[in-house]
């Protein structure tokens, strides 16, 4: 049900795209359907991290060491993130169906080591830039989201939400 209403929100916008000659696009996103729809759906989850941890950063944590209102701050962001991006990958970018909750767990334990890997990218990349390079927390948050995004989107299509019966091994 959640894909049939996201591809009827999705032909909207593209009918939209076709009716003000703009069809180049459309035609573009509907070739590209899965990767385009994992940056709409990425661009969110980084925008989840972005406002969460932006908020722990600057109001809850602000009076700790920066060293650890960083690295908590991010934490809170990529974990809920994290959450986001799972549900989301899983429902509406790769359609990802198991049966049983052994083959549920795997592909959630594989989803979380994965991104586990990307955040310890992301809290260095900030620890650096923010803590001794003293750079802006909010346009490094961006910055470290877009080297982030892309290796969650190599990993998720290649470890996690492999199409079933797809080769793995060549």
């Amino acid at each position: 049900m959640a894909i049939e209403l996201l591809e009827k929100v999705e032909n909207f916008f593209l009918n939209i795209l076709k009716k003000i000659k703009l069809g180049f696009l459309a035609k573009i996103y509907e070739d590209h359907r899965e990767g385009m729809r994992y940056i709409v759906f990425g661009a969110l989850a980084t925008l989840v991290n972005i406002v969460f941890s932006s908020l722990f950063y600057y109001v809850v944590f602000k009076t700790l060491p920066e060293k650890n209102r960083s690295d908590f701050s991010n934490s809170v962001g990529i974990g809920l993130a994290m959450a986001f991006a799972y549900l989301t990958n899983k429902l509406f970018v790769f359609d990802s169906k198991t049966e049983g909750i052994k083959a549920l767990f795997k592909e959630m334990a594989s989803f979380v080591g994965c991104r586990l890997i990307t955040a310890v990218v992301e809290v260095l990349m900030m620890r650096v830039t923010v803590v001794y390079w003293q750079l802006n927390y909010v346009l490094m948050k961006i910055v470290t989201n877009i080297v982030v995004m892309i290796l969650n989107f190599i990993f998720s299509k290649i470890f996690i939400f492999k199409k079933k019966g797809a080769k793995t091994d060549e």
